[in-house]
This record gives structure tokens, C-alpha cells and sequence, in this order.
């Protein structure tokens, strides 16, 4: 039979693992305070650029 200890071991990790996963799930829901719409537009335009030339033609390295 387990020791009274160990179960209590377990049963406290359990809580704080599940706690820690709500605590995740509620945080990811949640939009951030820091997204900036005007931001996000200037950046998806700038990964939305090719990487090299004005012309298409990739950057060589001399």
C-alpha cells in the first residue's frame, strides 16, 4: 500500500499541474495588451516584401 505521503505528493502536483494548464488556457484566450493593429499591418508589409533586390534577384554574398 502507498504511503499516506506520497499520495498527498501526488495529489498536490496534480492541483498545481491543473491550475498551471487553466491558468495557460486563460492567458492564450485572452487578446494582448500589446497588439497593435497598426503595428501588425506594418510588419506583415514587411514580411510580405522579397528578401534580395528591388528586381526579385536574391542578395549574394561577395
Amino acid at each position: 500500500m502507498a504511503q499516506p505521503s506520497s499520495i498527498l505528493f501526488t495529489r498536490i502536483v496534480a492541483f498545481v499541474g491543473v491550475y498551471l494548464m487553466l491558468l495557460l488556457l486563460v492567458l492564450a484566450s485572452r487578446p494582448s495588451p500589446h497588439d497593435n493593429p497598426s503595428l501588425r499591418k506594418l510588419l506583415s508589409e514587411i514580411a510580405s516584401k522579397p528578401i534580395g533586390g528591388g528586381d526579385g534577384t536574391p542578395v549574394t554574398d561577395p
